[in-house]
């Protein structure tokens, strides 16, 4: 939050659900409209799943599309259908 340290020296990493270090540095600026899931479904069902299976369970839905490198999403009709 203040600019001291980078996703790379993020040491909870893994909590995200990612399956390295890199699909979370990848991943991590992306998943702010998972997070507010992931607080509405833990409130709702006294647990979540990590954010990243989160997004992965919503790209077959298209809320979330990789152009090149770039990550575009959470795009929000797919992502309601999701």
């Amino acid at each position: 939050i203040a600019g001291r340290a980078t996703l790379a020296q993020d040491e909870n990493w893994a909590r995200s659900g990612a399956r390295d270090r890199a699909e979370y540095i990848e991943w991590a600026n992306h998943v702010c409209g998972m997070a507010c899931l992931k607080m509405v479904l833990g409130h709702r069902d006294g647990a979540a799943p990590p954010l990243l299976e989160l997004a992965r369970r919503s790209l077959p839905y298209g809320a979330y599309v990789r152009e090149g490198e770039r990550i575009k999403g959470l795009i929000y009709a797919p992502f309601v259908e999701y």
